[in-house]
């Protein structure tokens, strides 16, 4: 069921833990401090629920030592507009094979507002890329993702994530996997930006590192620019979802507070914003309550579709879209695109049908 948007809530000033929280969400709060670091902090703070936090909910879980574990480290990405969005700045992770865990595809409310941004600046070909990947535990909550290029993300699970995955369910090895985002101004228009990734096995048998570089181009065709490339060049690698270690795997959009399976990874993961430990409510932040677009537009999630399908075990070619058959990846992504017209809408709901149907 589609979430009616909320009316976007300013962050307040952030309060110790003796005063009293509001529960009215949709009051409009002052800001003491402009800085998209402090709004970011400030944001998360405002979010955190005495009465349904995470850390209450999930308290006698997290009292068990599990192996794998998660976390994030924050910041505010400016949206040059007096207002900003929290997104993943770093990922550490240690997965154990045994110790399974299921992420989650981006939730429907989750950065709104940076891409529809980025597309208003001419920013195409842009998604929501998980900095853990969603198969290995990523949910698609703010605190891991962050916008790069489809070309970067592909480039990002190709080069990187593929590794990764077959380390843990194929040679059976407990990994330790940082992903960070460096090069980045964190601002609307300058949105370039880096995934350096490492990944070493604890017994020390395996390591793989790589960096993803993210380039948008407002120019709408492709010509000669790089979108998205991997730096060191290792060489390719698929990796289908069919072949992950039993018990791996992504479930739904966002986080599900009555799903059992995130409730194990949630119990997994701890944040901090701009290095400050912060305990958040991952329900209201992983819908993306407090934003004023209450869903990404429909060519942005045109090209997420595009990007499940082609990381799945399922994706064949061509695909026939309004009659028409669509090659590849590439193809596919110039359809998206094609026009910015609103008669061309016709055509982008049918590709986002098709690709539904084909998941």
């Amino acid at each position: 069921m589609i979430k009616k948007a909320r009316k976007e809530v300013h962050p307040q000033p952030i309060v110790n833990n003796s005063q009293t929280h509001t529960q009215n969400t949709s009051a409009t709060l002052s800001i003491q401090d402009n800085r998209p670091e402090a709004a970011a902090v400030q944001q998360l703070k405002m979010q955190l629920n005495p009465h349904h936090s995470t850390a209450q909910r999930f308290s006698k879980q997290q009292v068990i030592q599990r192996a794998t574990s998660i976390h994030y480290d924050t910041t505010g990405f400016d949206l040059e507009n007096g207002h900003s969005e929290l997104v993943g700045k770093k990922m550490t992770a240690k997965l154990d094979p045994n110790d399974k865990i299921k992420g989650s595809a981006p939730g429907e409310g989750v950065h709104a507002e940076i891409m529809g941004g980025l597309r208003a600046n001419g920013y195409r070909r842009m998604i929501r890329g998980h900095l853990l990947n969603g198969h290995m535990g990523g949910l698609g909550i703010a605190a891991n993702l962050y916008p790069i290029t489809s070309q970067a993300n592909s480039k990002h699970k190709n080069h990187m994530e593929s590794y990764v995955k077959d380390a843990v369910s194929r040679q059976n090895k407990e990994v330790i996997y940082t992903v960070e985002v460096k090069n980045s101004d964190f601002k609307l228009s300058a949105p370039k930006a880096d995934f350096e990734c490492e990944a070493n096995a604890t017994d020390n048998s395996w390591s793989h590192q790589e960096t993803i570089e993210s380039r948008p181009s407002t120019d709408a065709s492709r010509g000669d620019n790089i979108e998205g490339r991997a730096s060191t060049g290792t060489d390719s690698m698929s990796f289908a979802s069919k072949d992950l270690k039993a018990g791996w795997g992504q479930t739904g959009k966002g986080f599900s507070e009555t799903s059992a399976a995130h409730a194990n990874t949630i119990g997994k993961n701890n944040f901090t914003v701009n290095g400050e430990n912060a305990d958040l409510d991952d329900h209201l932040y992983a819908q993306g309550r407090y934003y004023d677009t209450g869903r990404i537009d429909r060519r942005g999630y045109a090209h997420e579709l595009l990007d499940a399908y082609v990381s799945g075990s399922y994706n064949k070619w061509p695909i026939h879209i309004m009659g028409i058959a669509v090659a590849n990846e590439t193809d596919m992504e110039d359809a998206i695109e094609k026009d910015t017209e609103d008669s061309d809408a016709e055509r982008v709901e049918a590709i986002i049908r098709q690709l539904e149907a084909l998941q």
